[in-house]
């Protein structure tokens, strides 16, 4: 959620963008260089997480390619994220990018995002607190809803048909993110109010 805010000002409204695009550089490289800035801060945020949960499942006996599995999981979801984040960024900067309020129609559009996110994430917990009280009724439900999803407990062994996929959609993903926004970035940087 954080990554969605921060993309939208690090890409879309730098103080910079006027001058970085009189320059001899590629819109492209100016998306990539930024967009490395919010992988970076996502990496940092993930670690801080990730490296506790790491240690203590080592401390408990886990196996040692856990560790692995949890350094490969971690990085490709932060592409990932990244990725979906500059997607949202992308989208939040083009509507703003059309109207003469462009603080009115960033608020209504991260209004409208952060909505769907607390309503998927609280029907999320109410799966999470059915495990509680029937683990095999949830399990059904988990599998039903999540199983796009599941593919990341099955890269935490190192499944090798599910951690390639998840490699080569996190990539796939995050390339085609970058690719779309780097052909529309100048549109949107100088791109005149249409209403």
């Amino acid at each position: 959620v954080f990554s969605v805010f921060e993309t939208k000002s690090e890409l879309f409204e730098c103080r910079d963008n006027d001058l970085l695009l009189s320059m001899p550089i590629r819109p492209r490289d100016i998306v990539l260089s930024r967009s490395m800035a919010v992988l970076l801060l996502n990496i940092g945020e993930t670690l801080i997480v990730m490296i506790p949960a790491v240690i203590v499942y080592a401390l408990f006996g886990g196996s040692p390619l856990y560790d692995v599995s949890a350094v490969i999981a971690s990085v490709f979801i932060c592409l990932l994220a990244t990725a979906l984040a500059s997607a949202v960024g992308y989208l939040v900067a083009f509507v703003s990018s059309k109207f003469k309020k462009k603080t009115l129609a960033s608020v209504i559009a991260y209004v409208i995002f952060l909505a769907t996110y607390f309503l998927a994430y609280s029907w999320f917990m109410e799966v999470v607190m059915l495990v509680e009280e029937d683990p095999d009724v949830a399990l059904g439900v988990i599998e039903e809803s999540f199983g796009p999803i599941s593919i990341i407990g099955e890269i935490s062994i190192l499944s090798p048909i599910p951690t390639v996929v998840f490699l080569a959609l996190s990539v796939s993903i995050t390339l085609l993110a970058w690719f779309i926004i780097s052909k529309n970035y100048v549109k949107i940087i100088t791109g005149s109010k249409k209403s």
